[in-house]
Parts: C-alpha cells; sequence; structure tokens
C-alpha cells in the first residue's frame, strides 16, 4: 500500500492478529500505524463508511486528535453501499509542472531589471533534483512591485501553479478601477488570464492580501484581511473578504471572531490547520515581544469556510523573535493538519546543537512538539533563503534554503538548494541549480 492507493471493500490491507506490538491490545486486532522517517506520527484523517454514509474517524467519535480517543473505541466500517473515488493528487505549492513536488522558480523584469524578451520572465529549477531548467517569458510587461503583489499558485485549478500578480495596490491604478488579478499561467506561463475582481483598491499597511485556496474548490483565491495595523472594519473585527477563483469575480465577505491585529507582534498566515482542504486565517502570537495569556507562542485560527469558527492554542514554545528564526505553517508531518514550524540559528541566533534546527507545534491541536538538528550549519537570510517546500515525493514538507543570492559564493558557483528532509529532518539534500545568482532587489524568489 501507498499513498494514493485506491482500495475497494475486497482489497486486503492486512491480516488481523496478537504479535509484534499488540499493547495495550493484547486480543486479536489489526494495528494500523503511519511512519515518516522512522517515527510513529498521526494518520490524519481516515475515511470509512457507515451503511450509506461517508464518515471520517477520529471525528466520527467526537475527537479531532486521535491522541484523545478513549481506549478501546469501535472504529466501524461496514461499507454497505458507500463508495468514493481514489483521493487526488495532493496540491503542492510553488508546483510549476504539476508533478507534485515543489520547483524552485523566480520571476525577472522587476523594479527595472531587463530581460532579454523584453518582459516578465520565469525561470525554475524542477524539483526534486532542481538541475532541470526551465525559462519562460510571460505575456506581460515590466513590472513595478511599489503597486502590485506577486504569488505563485494554481489560480485555474490544474495543479500547476501560475505566476499571478494583483494591480491597483498602494496607489497603483487599474483599467477597471478595481483590484486586478492577472495571471500566466503554469506550464509554459505563455497564456494570461486577466480579471477584475469586485474590491477596490488595497493599500497593504492596513490590509493583508493573500493567494489560496478559502473555499476547498481547487483554484486558489484572493483573500485580503482587513483590520490590520490600525485598519477599521464595518463589523470592528478583524475580516476576510476573498475574490473566488478561477474567474475572481465572485466575492465572499467574513468577520472573524477576533479582534483587530497588529502585525508587528503577531505574524498572519493562511494555511489548512484543519486538515478539510480548506485555507485558514491563522495568526501566530508571541512574536516579537508580544505577550499572551498562556505565556508562550499562541495559534489563533479563523476556519476556512465562513471564518467565524475559531481554535485557540497555546504551543509548547516560548515568545519568539523573528529577527533570529523564522516562522512557517505548513505540514512537517505528512498528516494533513498544516504545523507551526520554527528554524533556528538563523541571523545571527544560536543553537544548542550548533547547527540550524527545526521546532514544530504539530497541526491538530499544536500542543505536541518535534524538535529536530538538521545537518546544515547557521545561515544568514541575506545571501541564504529559507523556505518550506514539499522537495521531494512524500507527504511531508522539508526544511530547504536558497543559497547563492545576492552575490553570496557557493562551491558550485551556482546558485544552490539545501534540503533537510520532513519527518526527522536529519537527511540532507545538496543541489546545484542551473542559475546563476540572482539579487533580490531586482528578482522575486517564489519560496514557500
Amino acid at each position: 500500500m501507498g499513498e494514493g492507493t485506491a482500495v475497494t471493500p475486497d482489497t486486503v490491507i492486512g491480516y488481523v492478529g496478537n504479535t509484534g506490538d499488540v499493547q495495550p491490545c493484547s486480543f486479536h486486532h489489526l494495528h494500523f500505524e503511519k511512519r515518516v522517517n522512522g517515527a510513529t506520527v498521526s494518520p490524519g484523517q481516515l475515511q470509512a463508511c457507515i451503511g450509506a454514509r461517508l464518515t471520517t474517524y477520529p471525528n466520527e467519535l467526537g475527537r479531532s486528535d486521535w491522541n484523545a480517543v478513549p481506549l478501546w473505541s469501535s472504529i466501524r466500517n461496514d461499507g454497505t453501499g458507500c463508495s468514493s473515488p481514489p483521493p487526488p493528487p495532493r496540491r503542492v505549492a510553488n508546483d510549476a509542472n504539476g508533478d507534485a513536488v515543489g520547483d524552485l522558480c523566480f520571476v525577472v523584469g522587476l523594479d527595472g531589471g531587463r530581460t532579454g524578451s523584453g518582459r516578465m520572465e520565469v525561470h525554475c529549477a524542477f524539483g526534486p533534483s532542481f538541475n532541470t531548467p526551465g525559462h519562460y517569458a510571460t505575456p506581460f510587461a515590466y513590472l513595478n512591485r511599489s503597486t502590485s503583489r506577486l504569488f505563485f499558485a494554481d489560480a485555474n485549478g490544474d495543479r500547476r501553479s501560475d505566476a499571478c500578480f494583483l494591480t491597483g495596490v498602494n496607489g497603483g491604478r487599474t483599467g477597471s478601477g478595481r483590484l486586478e488579478v492577472h495571471c500566466a499561467y503554469g506550464g509554459g506561463f505563455n497564456t494570461r488570464g486577466d480579471f477584475a475582481t469586485p474590491f477596490g483598491y488595497v493599500n497593504t499597511r492596513t490590509a493583508k492580501l493573500f493567494f489560496v485556496d478559502a473555499n476547498g474548490d481547487g483554484p486558489a483565491d484572493v483573500c485580503l484581511v482587513t483590520g490590520v495595523n490600525g485598519g477599521t472594519t464595518g463589523s470592528r473585527r478583524m475580516e476576510v473578504h476573498c475574490a473566488y477563483g478561477p474567474s475572481f469575480n465572485t466575492r465572499g465577505d467574513f468577520a472573524t471572531p477576533f479582534g483587530y491585529l497588529n502585525t508587528s507582534t503577531a505574524k498572519l498566515y493562511f494555511a489548512d490547520a484543519s486538515g478539510d482542504g480548506r485555507a485558514d486565517a491563522c495568526f501566530v502570537t508571541g512574536v516579537n515581544g508580544g505577550t499572551t495569556g498562556s505565556r508562550r507562542m499562541e495559534v489563533h485560527c479563523a476556519y476556512g469556510g465562513g471564518f467565524n469558527t475559531r481554535g485557540d492554542f497555546a504551543t509548547p514554545f516560548a515568545y519568539l523573535n523573528t529577527a533570529s528564526a523564522r516562522l512557517f505553517l505548513t505540514d512537517a508531518n505528512g498528516d494533513g493538519p498544516a504545523d507551526a514550524c520554527l528554524m533556528t540559528g538563523i541571523n545571527g541566533g544560536t543553537t544548542g546543537s550548533g547547527r540550524l534546527e527545526v521546532h514544530c507545534a504539530y497541526g491538530g491541536g499544536f500542543n505536541t512538539r518535534g524538535d529536530f538538528a538538521t545537518p546544515f550549519g547557521y545561515i544568514g537570510t541575506r545571501t541564504d533563503k529559507p523556505f518550506f517546500p514539499f522537495a521531494n515525493s512524500d507527504s511531508a514538507a522539508d526544511a530547504c534554503f536558497l543559497a547563492g543570492v545576492n552575490g553570496a559564493r557557493t562551491g558550485s558557483g551556482r546558485m544552490e538548494v539545501h534540503c533537510a528532509y520532513g519527518g526527522g529532518f536529519n537527511t540532507p539534500g545538496h543541489f546545484a541549480t542551473p542559475f546563476g545568482s540572482h539579487r533580490t532587489a531586482t528578482t522575486w524568489f517564489a519560496l514557500q
């Protein structure tokens, strides 16, 4: 059996017995567990059929976490009249060619930078080896990032990331007089889509923009969070407003359960914290001098769909300073829900191991931690760019960094990707890309 394997009621997946790891169940049973790099992790949501009803466990038992399921609980699966197609391939950020592995892509022709085609260009080193290049001239002219925002996301739902930018930002004007979306679609990046959203112009000081799948239908949506950094809203709460892809002309407006937010002491993210396939609006508090009721770093989420249901979690971690650590919300153990992970040993910060380290509070309840020393030394973000892609074919995100940026030298003389693979983060991967050094002043790196 493997990821994505389709089963029927007649498929043998294991045999009932009482050998091997049988505690605390000493009687005959079928033992099922999931391991990543030898470590036991949560198997995530398991589907089962009860009569004609498709359900998921442990939700069917009134629990969201397998660790909270009472001993001797029964899982029922009679399979009568219930069937579902095999799960679709996972959706991966920065997957430019649709093979379910993250790619290293960057955009040039920005902020005065020139290109050979005279247009905005996309260049990719395709994962998992990052040694095969792709070079693409988009249909768009050069771009100024002061009045636009760039994103890499699957805007049309074909499982390939698209190079999209939003105009009508920070004083920039558009033909429609509204916030607009312009995409060069992944694959060849030579086909364009141009859309006027239902929203007016946006100032990113008091509204934060995201390109995520907020309703779980596949295509990414343009969402903005208002009630941030002194901005006010009609509900007097933090609000989420989305223009739904792929046409971006249908809107959803939601008041979250949270008050206004200051992003200097709280970091705002969109990630699937619940594992239901919809991006949630989450923020992390206890950051950069901000305090919390638990005196620990906390995660607070308004769950996608209606954004009116909240989850509040105290992590096992102390307060965080993002000058010497980087914070990510990603699925580090491959069980579905996003985890709150931080990389330490950055920009002069030290660690107990003397190496770059990964520390995760695992999604669901964010109260279980994992602490890992990677094979890598300390890094500095001026010349090394940390990111958390799905860099290989397994289901866990990997701790990677891009080296050789802004004139820094590497052993290969090219930009390089170095990864500590998710699960235990102790297995390294070292890759020289086909590209020379690029400067972030005129290059935008699609690093998730």
